[in-house]
C-alpha cells in the first residue's frame, strides 16, 4: 500500500496548520520499540501501558501473520488500520466478571480545569468464529485521572451508550466535557460495572470447559483536543461517499475473472486495486485508468479461498471486502 494514503489520512487528524493539538503521543500506536510478535505486548507501542489486563498490539512490522495489520487467523480478524498501519486490541469485558483490559497513556500536557476538551477514539468489533471473543457491548469510554488507577464506579468522561457492531470498519466514540482537575493521564476501556454494560452475543459460547462469553475490540485514533476540529476525525473506508455512488464487483464468487465497476473519473492519479489473503499479504496489485468506470482482474493464478479487495482512488482507501475464488 502506498505511503501517500496515510499522509493525507494524518494530516488530517494531526495538525498541518494552525494551532490546535492532539495532546495523546503515538495517538494511533504507529511508533514502537519492538514489532509485536505475540499477545499481550500493548507496551511494544511507545508511552502506552497495560493497567489491567494483558492488551494485545497490532502492527504491519510484525512477522507474525495473527499480530500484523492487517492481521490474520487465529487470534485476529481481517482489519485496516484506521490510520496508518497499527492499533491496540483490548477484552473490554467477559461475562459474568465484568470489565476487564485496561490501557493508559500520559497526556502531553495536562488539561487545564474549566476547559473543554473534545475527545475521541475509533473501535472494531472482533468476533472469533471459535467463539472465544463473541460478544458486543456499550459503555466503552474514556477516563482521565491524575495518576491514580480508574476504578469501574460507572463516571467515565466519555462512552458509548451504544454497542459497537461493525466488524469491517471503524466506529467513532466521541464526546467533550470540561475539566475540573489537571489530568495528566487517559485510560481507555469500560468503567461501568456489569450491571450498566450491555452485551450482544453474536456466536456461541466457545465449546471448552469452563468458557466464557467475551467482547473484544480493536481501538485506534485517540484524541484529546480543546478544539473540537482536532478530533473530529475523518470518515472511515467504510463510511467513504464513494461506498454508495456504485461501486460494484461482479461475479463474486468469481472463477476466473472479477470486474469492478465504479463512477467514472477523469482524473485517476494513484489509483489502485489491491488483492490480499487472509494473513493481509499483498497477492496482486491493479493500477486503474483514467477515463475508464470498470476494470476486470484476472484470478487464475491464484487459488481457491477468501481474499480481499481494496480499492484506492486518488490516494484515498475508498471500499474493501471480501472476493471468493470457487472453481
Amino acid at each position: 500500500m502506498k505511503n501517500g494514503i496515510f499522509i493525507h489520512i494524518l494530516c488530517l487528524l494531526q495538525v498541518c496548520a494552525g494551532n490546535s493539538q492532539n495532546l495523546v503521543p503515538n495517538y494511533s500506536f504507529e511508533q514502537y520499540s519492538t514489532c509485536p510478535t505475540n499477545e499481550a505486548q500493548i507496551e511494544y507501542a511507545t508511552d502506552w501501558y497495560k493497567t489491567f489486563g494483558d492488551a494485545d498490539y497490532y502492527n504491519a512490522c510484525s512477522t507474525n501473520p495473527s499480530w500484523t495489520v492487517p492481521p490474520g487467523p487465529p487470534y485476529g480478524q481481517y482489519q485496516l488500520a484506521a490510520t496508518g498501519s497499527a492499533f491496540a486490541g483490548l477484552i473490554v469485558f467477559i461475562d459474568s466478571i465484568g470489565a476487564l483490559e485496561i490501557i493508559h497513556i500520559t497526556l502531553l500536557t495536562p488539561l487545564i480545569p474549566g476547559t473543554k476538551y473534545f475527545v475521541s477514539f475509533r473501535a472494531s468489533l472482533v468476533l472469533d468464529e471459535l467463539g472465544e471473543t463473541n460478544l458486543g457491548v456499550n459503555k466503552m469510554g474514556v477516563k482521565f485521572t491524575n495518576g491514580s488507577i480508574p476504578s469501574t464506579d460507572n463516571s467515565p468522561q466519555v462512552f458509548a451508550n451504544s454497542v459497537i457492531t461493525d466488524t469491517s470498519g471503524w466506529t467513532t466514540v466521541s464526546g467533550s466535557f470540561i475539566a475540573d482537575s489537571a489530568y495528566s493521564y487517559i485510560f481507555i476501556g469500560i468503567f461501568f460495572d456489569e450491571a450498566n454494560v450491555t452485551s450482544v452475543k453474536f456466536l456461541p459460547t466457545a465449546p471448552y470447559p469452563m468458557s466464557k462469553d467475551r467482547a473484544y475490540y480493536y481501538i485506534d485514533d485517540v484524541c484529546v483536543s480543546a478544539d473540537s476540529l482536532t478530533c473530529n476525525t475523518p470518515v472511515t473506508i467504510k463510511e467513504l461517499p464513494f461506498l454508495s455512488s456504485g461501486l460494484q464487483i461482479s461475479p463474486n464468487p468469481t472463477s476466473d475473472e472479477a470486474k469492478f465497476k465504479y463512477p467514472l473519473l477523469n482524473n485517476l492519479t494513484n489509483s489502485d486495486i489491491i488483492i490480499t489473503n487472509l494473513h493481509g499479504e499483498k497477492v496482486a496489485r491493479y493500477e486503474l485508468d483514467a477515463g475508464k468506470n470498470e476494470f476486470t482482474i484476472k484470478t487464475d493464478g491464484l487459488e481457491n479461498g477468501i481474499y480481499f479487495y481494496l480499492v484506492i482512488i486518488n490516494g484515498h482507501p475508498v471500499a474493501m471486502n471480501k472476493m471468493v475464488i470457487i472453481r
